[in-house]
């Protein structure tokens, strides 16, 4: 499933650079008045069957008490998906989700 979607939004994403990010900065600023943003991002738990094996634990998810792995998604200011960020463990939490995804190690 992880694959898939890599697969899937790789073709459909579209990362901004150079006038595009600009741009897209300037309408971040006027749509909610914040400057040099590029997109909104969020993580969201996708629950899976318990993993049989000696790192379940990894996965599991006290906060919906059963199994995941987490999705980090960033989205413009037209809701399109510029990035996606899928595969860590169920038990990581959004800061570190967010220093192990490649909008962290490559927007720095």
């Amino acid at each position: 499933m992880v694959r898939a979607i890599n697969v899937v939004f790789k073709k459909l994403m579209m990362w901004h650079v150079g006038d595009k990010m600009q741009a897209m900065m300037t309408k971040f600023k006027n749509w909610c008045g914040m400057p040099n943003v590029m997109g909104a991002i969020d993580d969201i738990h996708i629950a899976i069957t318990k993993v049989f094996d000696v790192f379940a634990k990894n996965y599991y998810y006290h906060k919906i008490e059963g199994y995941s792995i987490v999705a980090q998604v960033m989205v413009d200011n037209q809701m399109f998906f510029t990035n996606v960020y899928v595969g860590l463990l169920g038990s990581v939490n959004d800061n570190q989700f967010l220093r192990k995804s490649w909008l962290y190690r490559h927007t720095l």
